[in-house]
């Protein structure tokens, strides 16, 4: 997909959070939350999709449990921090590359053959769940009325990994 530069890079720096939450799915390979960002051309379908996609996160973050989650791997020097997992999945549930393309939304439990899926923001000490805010959700829609473009972007920066 050829995508005009302005639009890629504001959705990268304004609705990064959106990217993360749709990669959340994009992990489950929940694609149904997916492909109408790419498919449709109806903004309101489109707003319809992502608001279902929305309701079913806060669903998902209301029953996490906290977990030990290793964030730096150095054998000579392993960190671990307690954070937040939507899902918890078993090494055979996730692709083998998954955890190398989709690394700030896969981590491994701290001794154990599990990973816990959640788009996290992690530091030195810590981890934080990334929710999307009103504030933002409401702005992509508002950008969406004017250019469906921002959806298609939106769908292909999830997918695309990191």
């Amino acid at each position: 997909m050829e995508v005009s530069e302005p639009v890629a890079e504001t959705i990268s720096k304004r609705f990064w959070a959106l990217i993360k939450m749709l990669r959340f799915y994009v992990v489950l390979r929940r694609f149904g939350y997916i492909d109408p960002l790419i498919y449709s051309i109806d903004p309101k379908q489109i707003k319809d999709v992502l608001s279902e996609a929305l309701r079913e996160f806060v669903s998902y973050t209301s029953s996490s449990s906290s977990r030990s989650i290793v964030i730096n791997d150095d054998p000579k020097n392993p960190v671990t921090t307690q954070a937040p997992c939507l899902v918890v999945a078993k090494r055979e549930e996730i692709p083998q590359n998954f955890p190398n393309i989709y690394r700030y939304t896969i981590y491994k439990i701290d001794k154990s053959s599990e990973y816990c899926i959640s788009p996290l923001v992690v530091n030195d000490k810590y981890a934080t769940l990334i929710t999307p805010n009103e504030s933002i959700i409401k702005e992509f829609f508002d950008k969406l009325d004017s250019n469906i473009q921002y959806a298609r972007v939106l769908a292909s920066l999830a997918v695309g990994g990191e």
